[in-house]
């Protein structure tokens, strides 16, 4: 659950920061002044979609999933987003694990609740994707369908229109390029 008072960083948050990621404490202290810059709106230094929505756009990360990004971190659901929701985020997106990579992918891509990824699911968010960036042709549309056949002829070992997250952690560590094809 995200912490109020995002606004202050304690000792003992810097603390636990340092030992989770193996960051320096100035590191953590420049992204805090970064998230002040985007939490800047609220009393209480939680940022609100908006906010998000600027801070993705201001680092070239809008690939038109944002709500469903802001919605991953949000981890208390109280629709805003805490600092140490956020930090935690950004850390580990700077170096995901492959059990990172994988729970993300679930988690973005994963309509039905199933805990795995169809060909429908990845399909659809694709699509609209393309849609947010104008490219909509039927060239785009046949280059995405022929990308999401290839990935799943790679991953689905058991070949039931499904990746599981057991699934994609083996095909992102056979193949590191695999994770930039989500």
């Amino acid at each position: 659950m995200g912490a109020k008072g995002s606004k202050s960083l304690s000792k003992e948050a810097l603390k636990t920061y340092q030992e989770k990621f193996g960051v320096t404490k100035a590191e953590i202290k420049k992204l805090h002044k970064v998230w002040l810059g985007y939490a800047s709106g609220s009393d209480d230094g939680s940022m609100d979609l908006a906010g998000f929505t600027e801070f993705c756009k201001d680092v070239n990360s809008d690939d038109g999933n944002i709500p469903t990004i802001f919605e991953f971190i949000d981890t208390s659901g109280d629709g805003l987003i805490q600092f140490d929701e956020w930090i935690v985020f950004v850390l580990r997106a700077k170096n995901p694990s492959f059990e990172d990579y994988a729970q993300l992918v679930i988690d973005l891509y994963d309509e039905d609740g199933d805990g795995s990824v169809s060909v429908d699911e990845v399909r659809k968010l694709a699509l609209s994707k393309a849609k947010v960036e104008g490219r909509v042709s039927d060239e785009r549309k046949q280059e995405i369908e022929d990308t999401i056949q290839a990935i799943f002829k790679f991953a689905d070992k058991d070949g039931d229109g499904k990746l599981t997250r057991e699934e994609l952690i083996a095909a992102s560590k056979s193949d590191p390029s695999f994770a930039q094809s989500l």
